[in-house]
């Protein structure tokens, strides 16, 4: 019989910014004493699921109990590591963990692992770090917001941000006209795409075909396209 993950009411994850509870129907759920984090990073193909709330809470699942029994959950100097034990294959398995925040300043995902934002998350800082073709996903209200992609990975963003600023490499796209910054600082290289819509001031840099679109009327502090790049206003 499938568990009924009820959240918040039976593993303490609130839905703050939906204001409704979610459930989640899965056999293999597993519940980690995790407390006093504000970073997460995640590894090795796990998909991170991440609601914000009043309470914190970590669960983690798998298809089977003993893939899931690999995966290791530590905090270390306010950092929620979610990673799998030393030496196992984790390809071809689907792993997962959901994890329940008060407040939140950094994420790190790495080896194809995906972060979904449940509702929206709200901080004052948010520094977000993806490498090797992991994927973020989600709507935020954020002051300053800071990425760092390499590796093939993508960013699918929307909500608002006083100042963003975007560091996009090999292979890596960042896709945010659903974002709406006051303040924009884009540079991309190395066959990687961004987009965002920018209302106040912009600098961009696009090289080794790569390109940058934009939408709004922001005044353009710096701009520079080179090695088959290009940086266009759009709409």
């Amino acid at each position: 019989m499938f568990k009924r993950l009820i959240i918040p009411m039976l593993l303490l994850i609130n839905l703050m910014a939906t204001g409704q509870e979610k459930v989640f129907h899965d056999a293999n759920a597993q519940k980690r004493q995790a407390e006093n984090f504000q970073s997460i990073k995640v590894g090795d193909g796990i998909d991170l699921y991440i609601m914000q709330g009043t309470e914190e809470g970590v669960v983690v699942s798998a298809t089977e109990i003993a893939h899931r029994d690999k995966m290791r959950t530590v905090v270390e100097n306010g950092e929620l590591k979610i990673y799998l034990e030393k030496g196992w294959n984790w390809h071809n398995k689907k792993l997962t963990a959901y994890v329940a925040v008060k407040t939140l300043n950094k994420l790190r995902a790495s080896g194809g692992s995906d972060i979904i934002i449940q509702g929206e998350l709200k901080t004052d800082k948010l520094n977000l770090v993806l490498t090797g073709g992991s994927d973020f996903k989600g709507q935020i209200a954020v002051t300053d917001l800071t990425i760092n992609q390499s590796g093939g990975s993508d960013v699918h963003v929307k909500g608002n941000a006083v100042n963003v600023k975007v560091d996009a490499n090999g292979g890596s796209d960042f896709t945010g006209y659903d974002l709406t910054a006051e303040y924009a600082i884009i540079q991309v290289s190395g066959g990687s795409d961004a987009s965002i819509t920018v209302t106040k001031e912009m600098a961009a840099e696009a090289s080794g075909g790569s390109d940058v679109n934009y939408k709004g009327n922001p005044v353009m502090k710096y701009k520079s396209a080179s090695g088959g790049g290009s940086v266009t206003k759009r709409g």
